[in-house]
């Protein structure tokens, strides 16, 4: 699933829908995970760090 993708089938959800809390980083990290990206690829591709993916990881299960 490309991130297009996935922010096309984030937008058609419901207004108000918790998916609409994400950020596009949020988002990206999400499309890299649901291409099975290995978290060593995502601090690359995404140019963060191990620490920083944790704190991603956590603020996307507190939104959801």
């Amino acid at each position: 699933m490309t991130q297009e993708q996935l922010t096309e089938i984030l937008k058609d959800g419901e207004t108000g829908s918790e998916l609409d809390l994400l950020s596009e980083r949020e988002i990206e990290f999400f499309s890299l995970l649901s291409q099975g990206t290995p978290s060593h690829i995502m601090l690359v591709e995404m140019g963060i760090d191990a620490d920083d993916l944790a704190l991603l990881k956590a603020s996307i299960r507190k939104k959801l």
